[in-house]
């Protein structure tokens, strides 16, 4: 009888530390999660709410114009329109053949000299230009000015989305430069893209036949990056590397889903000569 008491003693004792063992582990993993669910929270609370985001305004085509031009200094505009082709099909993610492409890599060139350009790029993403002037005269990256552009022209109330693009083949996404770049609808099928924070383009079109146009002077072919490409920009109340990409990630959306200002685009010279002829 005493034997079967300190059995079941033991017995009672070592389920009862199991349960408190399994108790505490989920606790724990609960805690961690909550953790980390809570930090993403954070990283990604804009800067400013809807209430104290500047109201859209009321442009046409000579307004929205000057404004730009009173935003972004030394800008330039072009106009460009699709060309009789038709657009290049559009790149998937590939992921597998981006992995062996990054392997090649690897083996190509000194893994720590790929790592540090890696973190050096990451660690430098979408500086302000604040920062970027006080480290020693550094230029700026496309990404950098990309910001610079969306950040300028959201305060004035125009909706700014980050163009992000990269080699159409996986092969060169690991050898060859991405790009960014800032852009705005400006109405259905006319977008107005800013290249460098100088270089502004009103483009009669959407955005894969822009891309096409913009291959003709590129080296290797870029598209836009699939479910990414096209984010809406909100400045992140905190200024740190995960909370800008985390803020990109979470406003990412398709052409169609981006706010347009209601711009019309203007009449061709002919059709205006002919409306006035009338």
């Amino acid at each position: 009888m005493c034997a079967r008491r300190f059995e079941s003693a033991n017995t009672s004792r070592h389920r009862l530390d199991r349960r408190s063992f399994l108790n505490a582990s989920v606790g724990g993993v609960l805690v961690v999660n909550s953790t980390i669910v809570g930090s993403i929270g954070a990283l990604l609370q804009p800067k400013h709410s809807q209430q104290e985001r500047p109201q859209i305004p009321q442009l046409n085509q000579y307004s929205f114009e000057r404004l730009v031009r009173t935003s972004l200094e030394d800008i330039t505009f072009r106009r460009g329109y699709p060309s009789p082709y038709d657009c290049d099909e559009e790149s998937d993610i590939s992921p597998f053949q981006m992995a062996s492409a990054a392997i090649e890599r690897l083996g190509e060139e000194d893994v720590t000299e790929v790592a540090c350009n890696a973190y050096e790029w990451a660690s430098r993403y979408q500086v302000s230009y604040n920062e970027a002037a006080q480290a020693q005269g550094e230029g700026f990256d496309c990404n950098d000015k990309a910001r610079h552009a969306c950040e300028t022209l959201s305060h004035q109330g125009i909706p700014m989305y980050l163009l992000s693009i990269w080699p159409k083949l996986p092969k060169d996404r690991m050898k060859h430069d991405w790009h960014q770049m800032a852009a705005c609808k400006l109405d259905d099928q006319y977008f107005f893209i800013v290249d460098h924070a100088r270089h502004g383009t009103f483009w009669h079109g959407n955005l894969e036949e822009f891309m096409t146009e913009y291959n003709t002077n590129q080296t290797v072919p870029m598209s836009i990056i699939p479910h990414f490409g096209i984010a809406e920009y909100v400045e992140p109340r905190f200024d740190v590397v995960p909370a800008k990409f985390l803020m990109q990630f979470a406003h990412a959306q398709d052409e169609e889903e981006m706010k347009s200002l209601g711009v019309s685009p203007p009449l061709p010279i002919n059709t205006q000569l002919a409306k006035y002829m009338q």
